[in-house]
């Protein structure tokens, strides 16, 4: 019901946040395949949750 949906991901043995188009759907467990649009990625410290910046 929301603008987008939230979902978590393994990634070569790392967890990670993926948003996705509210019409997305997935099932736990399944595989599915990612791309990217470089200037939407975003990247946070896991430690502090800050947002990191590129320089």
């Amino acid at each position: 019901m929301g603008s987008s949906v939230l979902l978590t991901v393994d990634v070569d043995g790392q967890s990670s946040k993926v948003q996705a188009l509210p019409t997305f759907r997935t099932l736990p467990g399944q595989t599915i395949w990612l791309t990217f649009s470089p200037n939407t990625l975003r990247f946070y410290d896991s430690a502090t949750s800050l947002a990191l910046e590129a320089k």
